[in-house]
């Protein structure tokens, strides 16, 4: 009896595997593959080990109709806490997405419930229940290349979880549409009526309609508030244009007093060589040495934009007594626009700078590194800061007062061009911002 049990508990896994393979397709391509690999092995493992979990309860209680219910209807826990700790940030990502695939089971459910009743009517409650979980597997089988594509696409616009009016709604609708007919589902019988069996078919329809309904409202609310962040992303441009100007000026005058000075140590070295001072002139030549290796723009790659910002930070820390290390891998020549990374290095440099300003005491270093392999791309930086980092919905810091934060809008801009990925995280007093993207043509 006993060795009945591995075929039934082997199943029940096997179709929750599925599922949890399904729910990983909604967020792989919002994910880095290591985070990706992790938690395709996580959720592989935990599935091995419900098959003996399942045994023994099968065991235990029988294959009787309220066991095997009981384990599809919470079999499903484990899997979604496991993406959930490994992909955080998400809630209501998640709750959307199982609310999606606990409609597809259901579906499946129903549609093995017929043919069931249709050929093994007159069979043990065993046999039926076998081949009822058996169905689950053949269906997710034969309709892989559909369901993958579907459920690749089935977070079509995931900024509208950040919008607060919407994301409670869009969240908990598919699991409230299935709430009514899975209530009815959750009791000890085995075979229902053929009016319940036909009436679930008309969820499929009812739920395409009202999520094209509500992806539109959606759509209609999201262009809305993207308007007004552009129009506070042109403010903000506006004022950097503003402030650059500024800066073009003061060079101007700083390249014109530079050419003075320069003029001015020519006149006088030309002096001391004429009166034979040479020792006074080579000191004269030694100390202008080291001023221009002190100023001379470093070269970590081939661009020269994204040298001179990190040149530029380096100087900046070097003047406020913190220390810099940097290790850069970038190739000769970037499918990303040269400006965008610049811009994207000075503005996260500038908020680090800014963190570990506030910093007392030894300690307060920057590390910067940036490495290139093949079309991956992964920049890291790590900097002191005592103050608790508040992160909001999408991962990224909150700007502490209105106006600020212009770091984050240019990384989330550098996010949506050229399809990247960031993660922040505060450990031992220290923040590591961790940044991945392609380096391909934006999209």
């Amino acid at each position: 009896m006993e060795n009945t049990m591995y075929l039934p508990a082997l199943l029940i896994a096997t179709g929750q595997l599925s599922d949890a393979y399904l729910r990983y397709c909604a967020f792989r391509w919002q994910i880095p593959n290591e985070t990706a690999h992790k938690l395709m092995r996580c959720l592989l493992l935990w599935s091995l080990a419900c098959v003996p979990l399942y045994f023994l309860g099968l065991c235990l209680y029988g294959l009787t109709t309220a066991a095997y219910k009981s384990l599809l209807m919470l079999g499903w826990i484990p899997y979604l806490a496991i993406s959930m700790c490994l992909l955080r940030h998400r809630i209501h990502q998640h709750i959307y997405v199982f609310g999606i695939s606990a409609i597809w089971s259901f579906m499946q459910h129903n549609w093995s419930s017929i043919a069931v009743a249709l050929f093994l009517s007159s069979a043990s409650t065993q046999t039926v229940l076998l081949v009822h979980a058996g169905l689950y597997v053949v269906w997710f089988a034969v309709l892989f290349p559909w369901e993958r594509r579907i459920f690749a696409r089935i977070l079509p616009y995931p900024k509208i979880f950040a919008e607060l009016p919407l994301k409670n709604i869009l969240a908990f609708f598919p699991l409230i549409l299935l709430a009514p007919p899975l209530l009815m589902l959750a009791d000890g019988e085995l075979w229902h009526s053929w009016e319940e069996r036909l009436s679930r078919l008309y969820l499929p329809l009812v739920f395409f309609l009202c999520y094209r309904y509500g992806i539109s409202v959606a759509r209609d609310f999201h262009g809305f508030a993207r308007g007004k962040r552009k129009a506070g992303l042109l403010r903000e441009e506006l004022a950097s244009l503003k402030n650059e100007a500024k800066s073009r000026e003061r060079e101007s005058v700083l390249l014109e007093s530079l050419r003075g000075n320069i003029l001015q140590d020519y006149r006088e070295l030309e002096t001391l060589v004429e009166t034979g001072r040479r020792q006074e002139a080579m000191a004269l030549v030694e100390r202008k040495e080291k001023e221009l290796h002190s100023s001379i723009l470093r070269k970590f790659s081939d661009a020269p934009m994204v040298n001179a910002a990190i040149s530029l930070y380096m100087d900046k820390a070097a003047a406020a007594g913190i220390r810099f290390r940097q290790k850069v891998n970038l190739p000769r020549h970037l499918a990303v626009a040269e400006s965008d990374l610049a811009v994207l290095i000075s503005n996260l440099l500038e908020n680090a700078l800014t963190a570990c300003s506030r910093e007392r005491g030894e300690g307060r270093e920057i590390s910067l590194t940036i490495q290139h392999e093949g079309k991956k791309c992964v920049l890291s930086i790590v900097n002191p800061c005592a103050r608790p980092l508040r992160l909001g919905e999408d991962g990224l810091p909150v700007a502490e007062r209105p106006g600020h934060g212009t770091g984050m809008i240019s990384l989330k801009l550098f996010q949506k061009k050229y399809r990247g990925y960031a993660a922040f995280a505060q450990k031992d007093g220290l923040v590591r911002l961790l940044m991945y993207w392609r380096d391909e043509p934006p999209c």
